[in-house]
């Protein structure tokens, strides 16, 4: 925490302006020089994500005090067609309710068509990455995108 602090004051950079991401295994650990680490870049201002959420077996309670103010969707909760099983859109409900309660944003990693971006985004979903932006041919169209769905 404090290279990353001397490195911000070095190259006048706001915390605010970093993330970092953290494998869901991180919090499984008894490391707890990991969540202090984890809370001082956040209390800092900088942003932590919990990377590949749901494919491990993280416990919920261990996101409490641990700094990460984001939760990354894994590729695997994501449904490969246009019609998501009942199974994976509880699976996504339930950790856009978690993260609403927690004060987490959402984001998706892996994401390959609009259908699924429309039902990420119906359940809270703000971030996501992944093969679809890559075939945009502007920013504003995401821009568009996030305007119709009310973001």
């Amino acid at each position: 925490v404090a290279d990353v602090q001397r490195l911000c004051d070095r190259h006048d950079t706001p915390p605010e302006r970093l993330g970092f991401d953290v494998a869901e295994s991180t919090l499984r650990s008894e490391h707890h020089d990991a969540h202090a680490a984890l809370r001082e870049l956040s209390h800092a201002g900088a942003r932590v994500s919990l990377s590949r959420f749901g494919c491990g077996t993280a416990m919920f309670r261990s996101l409490d005090g641990t700094g990460v103010t984001h939760l990354r969707l894994a590729e695997s909760l994501l449904p490969n067609s246009d019609q998501p099983t009942k199974a994976q859109r509880a699976a996504i409900a339930a950790v856009a309710t978690l993260a609403t309660e927690l004060d987490l944003t959402v984001a998706a990693d892996g994401v390959t068509h609009e259908a699924q971006l429309d039902g990420l985004m119906a359940h809270g979903c703000v971030r996501a990455a992944g093969p679809l932006f890559h075939q945009l041919s502007d920013a504003g169209q995401i821009v568009d995108r996030a305007r119709s769905a009310g973001r």
